[in-house]
């Protein structure tokens, strides 16, 4: 088998091993768990103006930010990422934004075999990168190089993939995701009644009933010639026709 066949052979079986014990990882301690926290969080306030200002200077303070605002209908939803440490400190500083908390939710995702998993994808892809670079470097003709380069691509591209899901394995666990949703308070009593609304109505009401009596005044001008003359000889026949 001659050199460049040897080589080629060589290239593959490292991409192959690559691919192969890319999953392969160490099962984890009981002492070094990595967990996602996630928390919801449902509340009612007196007003929806301010509250989002009021939700940016919590999450900043407690060295975190928000990564998204929702206003649908008449509720405001705002995600908030904060560090898992001030995970519960942050739950009631919102909390007390509010005048009534509807929900309150926190979950936890292990996710310690899912980092190890990348941990070792990780190790193995860059042991196979860096011995497909010196195989590069030994390359005698360019198709042996070719080959190591196709194979080098493949690799690092692997890679990078571990690496991009890892740093957000890494991410989502130091960072806990809130979800607030606050909704204005349902006002009764006295402080539910609108006056003004309540006349509106009324004078839009009486408007219906006026357009209908005008349309029913222009309906009987119209057709006075055909009931007008019935109606002058029923008149007439009940004036002869009353006892004397």
């Amino acid at each position: 088998m001659s050199r460049g066949v040897v080589f080629a052979v060589i290239v593959v079986f490292v991409a192959l091993v690559t691919a192969a014990c890319g999953r392969s990882a160490a099962p984890p301690s009981s002492d070094s768990r990595e967990v996602v926290r996630t928390a919801h969080l449902a509340a009612e306030v007196e007003r929806l103006d301010g509250v989002e200002a009021s939700v940016v200077r919590v999450a900043e303070e407690m060295g975190g930010f928000v990564t998204g605002s929702l206003m649908m209908d008449d509720s405001l939803t705002l995600t908030v990422r904060v560090p898992q440490a001030a995970l519960a400190a942050t739950l009631d500083r919102l909390s007390a934004l509010a005048t009534r908390v509807e929900a309150r939710r926190l979950e936890a995702q292990d996710v310690t075999a899912e980092r190890a998993d990348l941990e070792s994808q990780r190790r193995n892809f860059a042991a196979a990168r860096d011995r497909l670079l010196g195989l590069l470097e030994r390359a005698a003709t360019a198709t042996e190089a070719l080959e190591v380069h196709r194979a080098l691509t493949e690799v690092q591209g692997q890679l990078e993939q571990a690496e991009g899901r890892l740093a957000v394995v890494k991410q989502n666990v130091a960072l806990s995701t809130i979800t607030a949703t606050f909704s204005p308070r349902a006002t009764t009593g006295f402080a539910s009644w609108r006056p003004l609304e309540v006349a509106r109505s009324a004078a839009v009401g009486l408007g219906v009933v006026l357009q209908a009596l005008a349309n029913a005044a222009i309906v009987a001008l119209v057709f006075a010639p055909l009931w007008g003359p019935v109606l002058l000889v029923l008149r007439h026949r009940r004036r002869f026709a009353a006892p004397t």
